[in-house]
């Protein structure tokens, strides 16, 4: 979602309760005849500077000279003036500040920054001044993604000025990108009260300040601020995407369903970029309530709108696969891989979802020909070497199927992890095995990671023929988000897949 971003228009008001003032010297209208007149000041400061040779008057025409210039957009040539200006009179300081503006057209925040800070010394004790340049300061530290500076320099702004508003709402949109999100929450509330008579940057601020509650999981504050939001710009795409989101994390699809469709209907035809991203976030409602067409629905949409989002790609692949459209899900996993040149860690992921997946489907060749990609890219992908190992056994090639799991079990100096607790199951030490995977399991960080691993589990006792306990996990594991469809196609279920239990547990509720 778009946020209440530092705009350079909007750096330049000093909204001191709540009052704006100062006119930015690069935002007037630019018409034709403006241009003109540029240009007659361009010509005639040209001509006077060839009428005086007082270092003060030539400093002053070049100032005047270098302002038409940086208005029509002539950058380079207005620093050039701005910089002979100061050599004739460094009294002008006033050239630092205009210098600055100038370089941040330019995008040269780093060299913005540093001038705006030799503004600063000319103007201290005027506070309401101080306060707007480090505002501007803030600015430009958080287009560099600097946002503990900027944040800083919000801070010093409000030193200044207590009741500067703008200072809050940026101090807050930083403290969001830092997951301050409580800080967040409180900038934006003090950030409001010099808004009140500003109805979309109050929305915005409103939108903001409940982005910042969803991200603390306090949905309740969240819908209220979105609902707030829109009382004021009704049709405002961001607050009915937050909306949904926060419905969908508290179990209410309908409402969120809406939400999202109504947020996607705004966006349409104004920013497929935002739009993609919506869908790619309707995608995972819809997982959520393991409603895998619809979840591949969005995610292909999501593709659509914006063919360079590699996160919808990925996530259509997952889709498909979550779905038990295995075939469909490697297609796509193949696709990506183009994408993926020089990231070790997501070539390693893609192959490991597109070895598991031709596992599932008995094409052994294709497992081992995903592991040898990746493992020549990344040796310490655990993962493929036990899908590798596994494959090999089931071409009969034992040996080197001991080779990929002693692999594992010399590399892993941790001795704990999923991999290797598979590779002792390989080798034969089936109850060490266990025990180790219950342990990890169990000191999961989340609820998504926990599910997983416990599925392993479900694999372990269902190769052990042991239908209780492997029945008895998968239930607990497709109640907790497993894929019901996912499970019943794994070919490592296959002595449990006539069992009651497992039945029960992958029957759509």
């Amino acid at each position: 979602m778009n946020r209440f971003t530092y705009s350079a228009s909007l750096m330049m008001m000093c909204c001191i309760a709540g009052k704006v003032s100062a006119q930015r010297v690069l935002g007037m209208p630019d018409s034709a005849e403006m241009r003109k007149e540029w240009l007659k000041t361009i010509e005639r400061t040209t001509q006077d500077l060839g009428l005086t040779y007082n270092h003060k008057s030539m400093a002053a025409i070049l100032v005047d000279r270098a302002d038409a210039e940086a208005r029509l957009k002539r950058y380079s040539k207005a620093i050039d003036d701005y910089n002979k200006a100061i050599f004739f009179d460094p009294a002008l300081k006033q050239v630092y500040l205009r210098r600055a503006q100038v370089y941040e057209a330019m995008g040269s925040y780093k060299a913005a920054i540093i001038e705006y800070e030799k503004v600063l010394p000319g103007i201290k004790g005027d506070k309401n001044n101080e306060a707007f340049v480090w505002n501007l300061i803030a600015g430009n530290q958080f287009t560099l993604g600097n946002y503990e500076k900027a944040a800083k320099a919000d801070s010093a702004a409000i030193m200044a000025a207590p009741q500067f508003s703008m200072a809050y709402a940026n101090k807050g949109w930083a403290n969001l990108h830092l997951g301050k999100y409580q800080q967040a929450a409180d900038d934006f509330t003090e950030g409001m009260k010099g808004f009140q008579s500003s109805p979309e940057q109050l929305a915005a601020i409103y939108r903001n300040r409940g982005d910042a509650y969803r991200l603390m999981a306090k949905y309740a504050e969240s819908i209220a601020d979105y609902n707030s939001a829109l009382k004021y710009l009704p049709e405002f795409a961001d607050c009915y995407w937050g909306l949904a989101t926060s419905y969908g994390m508290t179990g209410q699809y309908l409402l969120a369903e809406n939400n999202f469709a109504r947020s996607a209907s705004l966006l349409k035809g104004k920013d497929d970029h935002d739009l993609a991203r919506l869908y790619l976030d309707w995608a995972g409602m819809e997982e959520a309530r393991h409603d895998y067409s619809k979840e591949i629905a969005n995610d292909s949409l999501a593709t659509i709108y914006d063919a360079k989002n590699l996160d919808a790609f990925g996530a259509l692949a997952h889709a498909y696969a979550l779905n038990g459209q295995l075939q469909q899900s490697i297609e796509h996993y193949n696709s990506l891989l183009k994408y993926c040149q020089g990231n070790k860690e997501a070539i390693t992921d893609v192959y490991s979802a597109i070895a598991e997946q031709e596992f599932f489907l008995g094409h052994y060749d294709k497992v081992i020909e995903a592991g040898n990609a990746a493992i020549a890219v990344n040796p310490q992908a655990f993962g493929l070497y036990i899908l590798r190992g596994r494959a090999y056994q089931k071409k009969s090639g034992n040996d080197l199927a001991a080779a990929d799991f002693n692999k594992i079990l010399n590399l892993d100096t941790n001795k704990n992890s999923t991999p290797y607790a598979f590779a002792l199951f390989c080798t034969g030490k089936q109850e060490q095995a266990v025990a180790i995977m219950k342990t990890t399991a169990a000191n999961a960080p989340n609820n998504l990671l926990r599910v997983a691993r416990y599925y392993h589990l479900v694999r372990m006792y269902a190769l052990m023929n042991k239908p209780d306990e492997a029945n008895g996990y998968l239930k607990n594991c497709i109640d907790n988000g497993y894929s019901r469809k996912y499970a019943s196609v794994d070919p490592d279920l296959e002595n449990i897949r006539n069992t009651q239990g497992f039945k029960d547990a992958i029957a759509d509720k």
